[in-house]
């Protein structure tokens, strides 16, 4: 199975064995210790198969997380499915460059446009509970948010976290004293859409993809909001363009590419 996914999905071995390994861990929930204490057992015949109707669906270039219905992020699992973008390993540096800048802040006041799955919302009121933060959490799709507070709920932080539906922010939030603006919007160009990958194709278009890639930046900054420290997350090509709009540092991600933008007003 390993090598199928390997040179049909054209995985490094890393990958393939990554996504295997999260396929058994779904299906059997076993720990590590365990996999390998029962690596050489012979599988019951109703896990083998579900084991091969997720293979057989993750060769039509499904993404594992819509497969298994969930997804990982900063530590916690997250309900997915093909409404929200799925939350990426990248994005837990943005959480980690938000908390640093929220440590000594009792009851900071966030607001995250473009919540998806919730992922950065939650993570933060996970780790700022004792803060007793106060967090608004917009989109425009309200299938994205049914899905957010559902996991805000799974992770019993809703009481931090309120949840609006609103295309970036709802108006009676534009003199409100935010400590943290955070965004992670869609930021691919129209004529890019058709150079992504088959998986990412099978993400929310509205999630990914604005005019231009610089769309939601340039509206969010005629707001002005009312904000100490504004964060994004955006396409590492744009950076210099996102960086004129707001002013700031640049900086990178662990594989070097300019991807987070970090404005202290």
């Amino acid at each position: 199975m390993q090598k199928l996914l390997k040179e049909n999905l054209s995985l490094s071995q890393h990958e393939a064995n990554c996504e295997i390994e999260t396929i058994f861990d779904f299906c059997l929930s076993w720990n590590k210790t365990e996999r390998e204490l029962k690596q050489n057992q012979n599988l019951p015949q109703n896990i083998l198969e579900q084991i091969e109707n997720i293979v057989s669906e993750r060769l039509k270039r499904i993404p594992l997380q819509y497969i298994l219905g969930q997804a990982y992020f900063y530590g916690l699992k997250l309900k997915v499915n093909s409404k929200v973008l799925i939350p990426r390993p990248e994005t837990e540096l943005m959480v980690e460059m938000a908390l640093q800048k929220l440590k000594n802040i009792n009851k900071p006041k966030i607001l995250e446009i473009g919540t998806g799955s919730g992922c950065i919302s939650i993570a933060l009121a996970s780790q700022l509970q004792t803060q007793n933060p106060q967090i608004i959490a917009t989109d425009i799709s309200p299938d994205c948010l049914q899905i957010a507070q559902e996991n805000a709920q799974a992770h019993k932080v809703q009481s931090f976290i309120n949840f609006e539906l609103a295309d970036l922010v709802n108006e009676k939030h534009l003199q409100t004293n935010f400590d943290l603006l955070i965004s992670n919007p869609p930021y691919i160009a129209e004529d890019e859409f058709e150079s992504l990958s088959a998986e990412v194709k099978c993400e929310p278009y509205i999630a990914l993809i604005t005019n231009k890639g610089l769309e939601c930046f340039e509206r969010i900054a005629k707001l002005n909001l009312k904000t100490r420290h504004i964060l994004f997350e955006f396409d590492p090509k744009r950076a210099e363009q996102i960086q004129e709009i707001f002013g700031g540092t640049i900086y990178l991600d662990l594989n070097g590419f300019k991807r987070f933008l970090m404005v202290c007003l």
